[in-house]
């Protein structure tokens, strides 16, 4: 019994020093991994923001994508076509060329007349994800440095200024101007699937993100 006893003491300790914080410490101590090109980031966060567009568009309940609050505001799919559309027209302009599905009238707005269901609009924001995260990769590095007239306002910016901007407006916009009932649900699909960002989650959600207990009061379910 003393010998069992002493043997699991022993594999005990081998098992404290083996997770001890020195260990760890040796990991964290390790060079960090060369940096990517800027290419390969602005590529990495435009995959990361699109996919999860594209997870919050699919899982939002189709009945709901209409809905607004007062005339005046965005519905919820509108505010998706309206994401497609900032991302096209932008994406046109660094790539200088007739880039993407043509919108009509309104090319910041496509027409939901046109998206009908919600397959039509999360097929147009895979699309968009698609095409974007191409143009990345066919311009690479030197497309990053090419400046090009900004569609907001009357001034030369640099092609990754315009990625950028694209990036968190893709982030922010999905959940803007709808209800506070659709801000719930909102909130809820972020944690599902991870804020787009820390300013992203509170711009749209606001203080809604961190209390999913207000599911209950209309008696919607989080599962």
């Amino acid at each position: 019994m003393k010998r069992s006893s002493l043997a699991l003491v022993a594999v005990t300790l081998l098992a404290v020093v083996g997770s001890s914080p020195y260990s760890h410490g040796q990991s964290q101590n390790q060079a960090p991994r060369p940096a990517h090109s800027r290419a390969d980031e602005t590529l990495d966060m435009w995959n990361e923001i699109g996919n999860k567009l594209i997870a919050i568009a699919q899982d939002f309940p189709e009945d709901k994508y209409d809905f607004r609050l007062q005339k005046a505001q965005r519905s919820f799919a509108q505010n998706l076509l309206h994401v497609a559309g900032v991302d096209y027209d932008l994406m046109r302009s660094v790539s200088r060329s007739k880039f993407g599905p043509e919108f009509a009238k309104n090319p910041h707005n496509p027409s939901r007349d046109v998206y009908k269901t919600k397959a039509d609009v999360v097929k147009l924001i895979q699309q968009a994800v698609a095409d974007g995260a191409g143009l990345i990769q066919q311009q690479g590095e030197a497309g990053l440095d090419k400046t090009t007239k900004f569609a907001f306002g009357n001034r030369l910016v640099h092609n990754s200024y315009i990625w950028m901007f694209v990036i968190e407006h893709s982030g922010i916009t999905p959940c803007e101007e709808v209800s506070d009932y659709e801000k719930r649900l909102c909130s809820f699909v972020h944690r599902r699937h991870s804020s787009f960002s820390l300013l992203g989650a509170r711009q749209t959600c606001g203080s809604n993100c961190s209390k999913p207990s207000l599911f209950r009061n209309k008696g919607t379910s989080t599962k």
